[in-house]
């Protein structure tokens, strides 16, 4: 008599049980590791989503960058950017600067760099880039504009414009318009 096993170990135990295999029992607990694993990530991710969303100021976001950057994936590059964007919309000229020129700010853009680099930004991400670079003010010489080097973080703004062609089919309405925003 057959019965549906309610959860992969089970259903391996079952398995294990009628055909003597334990390798089936290790790859299903293996499996439920996994799944374990990928429920303690995103409740990770939740976490810090929720720590951007709680920062009320640009040095709240800059701490969280600097304690978790190398843990990031693109949509938390992406959304400690824009956040920095959003708390800094009504600052000076001057407060935006020292914004700019902390070192977790830098190493914000390597990471974005990096994962530009990668492919591993999608038409939402790219367009929001792109926004949140130009509200903070971002130098273009910083971002490789007219006149810069074409090293390190300089490299940014013509890998994302590589990128955004690569993916223009991907655009919405919302990501082209955001883009032009950027450029305006």
């Amino acid at each position: 008599q057959h019965h549906l096993a309610s959860t992969p170990a089970a259903a391996a135990g079952h398995t294990a049980a009628t055909t003597g295999s334990s390798s089936t029992v290790a790859t299903a607990v293996s499996a439920q590791s996994s799944d374990s694993e990928d429920d303690t990530a995103e409740a990770s991710d939740q976490e810090l989503q929720s720590e951007f969303q709680e920062s009320n100021c640009c040095q709240d976001v800059l701490d969280i960058v600097a304690d978790e950057l190398p843990r990031f994936a693109p949509f938390h590059t992406v959304t400690a950017l824009n956040r920095l964007a959003k708390l800094a919309r009504g600052m000076s000229w001057e407060a935006r600067r020292e914004v700019l020129a902390e070192s977790s700010f830098v190493k914000l853009l390597e990471k974005l760099q990096g994962q530009v680099d990668a492919g591993r930004l999608n038409a939402f991400q790219l367009s929001t880039s792109l926004y949140s670079c130009a509200t903070l003010q971002v130098p273009q010489e910083a971002l490789g504009g007219s006149g810069s080097s074409g090293t390190g973080i300089s490299r940014l703004l013509p890998a994302l414009e590589s990128a955004v062609q690569a993916r223009l089919a991907d655009f919405n309405d919302r990501d082209v318009s955001s883009a032009l925003y950027a450029y305006a």
